[in-house]
């Protein structure tokens, strides 16, 4: 069965603060969320799991370009810094 994840839970998978979980979570291509009532929303823990493996087969093969120690970068609007 699939079951619904809060944001937080999306959190621990993706290893990103409440921010930048936050805007990735309102990029197109992340997984559409499941409004539960006017103050709730879940995501599918499948379809993010998904979308996650994508990313990381994506960076996988594209590793000899990934920036050098230090430096800023963006992706899909979400900002990482590499850290020494």
């Amino acid at each position: 069965m699939n079951e619904l994840i809060t944001s937080k839970e999306i959190q621990a998978l993706v290893g990103l603060s409440r921010s930048a979980t936050h805007n990735l979570t309102r990029q197109v291509g992340f997984p559409e969320p499941y409004r539960i009532n006017a103050r709730t929303i879940r995501w599918s823990r499948l379809e993010v799991e998904k979308w996650l493996e994508a990313r990381k087969q994506f960076g996988a093969s594209t590793s000899k370009t990934r920036p050098t120690n230090g430096i800023r970068f963006t992706v899909n609007g979400v900002t990482f810094r590499t850290v020494a």
